[in-house]
């Protein structure tokens, strides 16, 4: 097992690292019914009957992607 320590990200603290967006634009992401849906956004974990949050490393990754691909695809990155 690793010595690292774990962080986890409960929901309002979550949306606050990704600039404060709205609990729907994160039930969006999180739907595949949804046109919004992101299939590689982090899942939450179930910590119990009516507590969930995200690891924290996981949300780093899938942000750095997404920065990484915004300026990849940005219009002076060409």
């Amino acid at each position: 097992m690793s010595s690292e320590s774990i962080v986890l990200l409960r929901k309002l603290a979550l949306r606050r690292r990704l600039g404060g967006i709205s609990n729907s634009t994160l039930h969006d992401w999180l739907s595949p019914s949804s046109p919004r849906h992101d299939p590689l956004m982090p899942r939450p974990i179930q910590l119990g009957a009516n507590t969930v949050a995200w690891v924290e490393s996981e949300v780093d990754v899938w942000l750095a992607n997404k920065v990484a691909n915004a300026k990849k695809n940005s219009p002076g990155s060409r």
